[in-house]
């Protein structure tokens, strides 16, 4: 036998012999013992002139768990060989006996009753001695589907429409079916209904939520589906990711937030507006490189913000309030790929004090502190690509207005602020 724990006694083992038998027979001789792992448990010698038998393991449970036993056996090459085929059936129910000890195992005394029967049936088309040692039975502990109705989700096609649990770390399902009861159950052979979306406001004031685990399925997450889970503090996407939007104020007032990752290989396109607001606790967001638009002030008012990664993503516009209020930022890149940055877009960001400039449209407008969304207002140092300094700036290269050292450094040209402006 091969299970993970001592949790199973073997107190007998019948045997039918022929396919005309009714009747099963006890083994005579048989001493009786726990099943461990990988234990051998020895059944003694005896002889069937048939071609095809069948042995019963009377087991009992010492545990609380259900286990099944899984079809196919393992057989030694030598049996193969010998033209033996095998299979394994057979539930044994959690125990009926008393846990006296508190060990979590039930003690087995002489009166207790098998729980359940794992039924062996062999045949073999060779007349040669067949060994039973070489056939090993696979025990697995049976783990029943997750129920997603009693868990508290509320289900429509392809979309989570709602939840009332109260789980703290919770995994949102990739698929589903419906049992006989009409409710949704956990797809455990993959051939059920997929999840593709969260619905708008489907987790709106979930506070018991600490953590969230989004499917690689889901595609879209609607406008308020998670905001005001003020205790939610992670949230996780799969390495393949296939999400392309993130609805309006899809986290808003998430004020417990620290960790968004979305994933290594992300399809993710579109942050809409106010999507983030209020993160008050959020230190880092990575962009991904297929996001090709951010709406207004979506990560406005992230106050312990301190870095964000373009990640060579595709986004042309820094729209309005984006990073407004993100006052523990200090420092950006503005990708190349950025033509406008929208009003607001930096304001109150009053330690961002690094400014690195890589598109030439907005080295060309940032022409005062309050420009390009107020994203020079704290700066002391601005790093600009060299080959987009021959654009026209009129704030950047006037020392009168912006009073500065300058260095080249790898392909940028260094303007730092005097230390006395």
């Amino acid at each position: 036998f091969n299970i993970n724990d001592r949790s199973l006694y073997l107190k007998s083992v019948r045997y039918k012999v022929g396919n005309d038998a009714t009747e099963s027979v006890t083994l005579e001789n048989f001493l009786p013992g726990y099943i461990d792992a990988n234990m051998e448990v020895n059944i003694g010698d005896h002889e069937f002139n048939y071609s095809a038998f069948t042995l019963y393991f009377d087991i009992v449970n010492t545990t609380a768990n259900t286990y099944n036993a899984v079809e196919e056996v393992t057989l030694s090459p030598e049996l193969s060989s010998q033209g033996v085929t095998a299979s394994a059936s057979g539930q044994i129910s959690p125990t009926q006996e008393t846990d006296s000890d508190g060990d979590n195992y039930a003690e087995i005394t002489p009166t207790s009753e098998p729980t359940g029967t794992i039924t062996l049936t062999i045949t073999s088309t060779s007349t040669q001695a067949i060994n039973l040692g070489d056939i090993t039975i696979t025990i697995e502990q049976y783990i029943p589907p997750r129920n997603f109705t009693e868990e508290g989700f509320s289900i429509s096609g392809n979309s989570i429409r709602g939840y009332s649990g109260t789980a703290t770390d919770l995994v949102i399902p990739s698929s589903y079916k419906i049992d006989e009861n009409g409710k949704y159950i956990e797809d455990l052979d993959g051939t059920g209904t997929p999840i593709t979306s969260i619905a708008d406001y489907a987790f709106t004031n979930k506070t018991t939520l600490t953590s969230i685990t989004i499917p690689d399925g889901v595609t879209s997450i609607g406008q308020r589906a998670f905001s005001s889970c003020t205790s939610l503090q992670t949230v996780n996407f799969g390495t393949n990711s296939q999400l392309q939007t993130i609805g309006s104020n899809a986290f808003s007032g998430c004020s417990s937030l620290q960790t968004v990752d979305f994933g290594k290989n992300s399809q993710l396109q579109t942050i809409e507006r106010y999507a983030f607001v209020n993160c008050r606790f959020l230190t880092t967001i990575t962009i991904p490189e297929g996001v090709t638009s951010i709406g207004q002030s979506a990560f406005s008012g992230c106050s312990s913000l301190q870095s964000v990664d373009f990640n060579n993503c595709q986004i042309t516009e820094i729209p309005y309030g984006a990073f407004g209020s993100c006052s523990s930022l200090t420092t950006i890149t503005i990708p190349k790929g950025v033509e406008v940055i929208g009003d607001y877009a930096f304001e109150a960001c009053s330690r961002l004090i690094t400014v690195v400039i890589e598109s030439q449209d907005v080295y060309n407008n940032a022409t005062s502190a309050d420009a390009c969304g107020y994203l020079l207002d704290y700066a002391r140092t601005v790093k600009v690509l060299t080959s987009v300094v021959n654009g026209t700036n009129t704030y950047l290269t006037n020392t009168s207005k912006f009073p500065h050292t300058w260095t080249e450094d790898d392909g940028y040209t260094v303007f730092s602020k005097n230390p006395q402006s």
